[in-house]
């Protein structure tokens, strides 16, 4: 299939070459709730909504475009419905991605664990990985969280937003809940159990240090899609000491492409927050978790995934050096499913 866009024409061949040997991983894409939503079928390219005053809410990525944004791996979201039961629900989205997988096997794959994001890499495919987005998925039995692991789930949040009997959410419906249950930490123990990554986005603050304090030693956790308070103050970012305490398990934070959330509309405004978590945290504990077709208003100039050079080139030209620009991009991601390889491999 050939897919075509102009953005990649935008950058220089300098940042043309570069970009293209790094390794990309977005924490965190809702494609599948687009399918779902809407039928929309992801293998096929989509019209890049770049041409409206400040993008779509969906439509942000597709296979052809992922291809063309080189963008190696993405965790596609798996969301729930608000309330009433999911794992059928959820077991349905996860054979949507199987099935694209299937029909566009020299476009994408299926990855669980590090080296097989690096094989798509090298093949030049795009790597499905998947993750959760709110207990609710596990209709309140435990043993689902193995049930899932063996689908090939990655990493788990515990909360979207609205409350669950696991955890509450740090904005919507029951946010002054308070932690986790004695549910969720099952839920959190099953995870650390089965090698599932923790996602603390969406988390209350004290559901996030309960979590923090239950992870053992030298297991990471993550925050897929958020920003930073220091630089624009939001229910959904974190604060200083939330940044630094991911840092402190060895994890990552994915920084949200969610105008709404970082206060600005310019691609500037995510450097100038990829920037601050850098300051706070070191580069090593910063990713991408753009949101994209998560109900987001995107940034100009990173409306959808085929614009991830001009992201590249962002970051080069805000002074940083091309090896923490790789790190950014994917490595950090890449080196937490080192240290977390799946339980239940291919």
């Amino acid at each position: 299939m050939k897919v075509k866009s102009k953005y990649l024409y935008m950058q220089s061949p300098e940042i043309v070459k570069f970009h293209n040997s790094c390794l990309i991983i977005d924490l965190h894409i809702d494609a599948l709730l687009s399918w779902k939503l809407f039928h929309i079928n992801l293998r096929r390219q989509h019209p890049s909504p770049s041409i409206f005053p400040r993008g779509y809410l969906f439509f942000h990525a597709d296979v052809p475009r992922l291809r063309i944004g080189n963008v190696s791996a993405v965790f596609l979201g798996l969301v729930p419905k608000p309330f009433g039961r999911n794992a059928s629900h959820i077991d349905k989205m996860i054979t949507e991605a199987e099935k694209i997988a299937q029909h566009q096997p020299n476009l994408c794959r299926m990855a669980r664990s590090a080296e097989d994001i690096e094989r798509a890499k090298k093949e030049r495919k795009t790597a499905f990985l998947l993750g959760i987005e709110g207990a609710t998925c596990f209709d309140g039995d435990p043993r689902r969280v193995r049930y899932f692991a063996k689908r090939g789930v990655r990493y788990v949040g515990l909360v979207h937003f609205n409350k669950n009997f696991a955890a509450s959410p740090g904005i919507g419906l029951g946010s002054k809940g308070g932690g986790l249950t004695a549910y969720g930490r099952i839920i959190v123990e099953e995870c650390i159990r089965n090698n599932i990554i923790l996602d603390l986005a969406h988390i209350s603050p004290e559901g996030f240090y309960d979590v923090i304090d239950i992870l053992p030693q030298k297991i990471p956790a993550i925050v897929s899609h958020a920003g930073i308070n220091s630089v624009h103050r939001h229910k959904r970012n974190l604060d200083n000491d939330q940044i630094r305490a991911i840092a402190g398990t060895g994890g990552v934070m994915g920084i949200i492409n969610q105008s709404l959330f970082l206060g600005g509309n310019k691609l500037q405004t995510y450097v100038n927050h990829i920037m601050a978590a850098r300051d706070l945290a070191g580069y090593k504990h910063i990713a991408i978790g753009s949101d994209f077709d998560g109900l987001i208003f995107p940034m100009h100039g990173f409306e959808d995934v085929t614009r991830f050079p001009s992201l590249t080139a962002a970051l080069l030209e805000a002074g940083l050096p091309k090896n923490e620009v790789k790190s950014i991009l994917g490595e950090n991601m890449l080196r937490i499913l080192k240290n977390m390889p799946p339980r239940y491999p291919f």
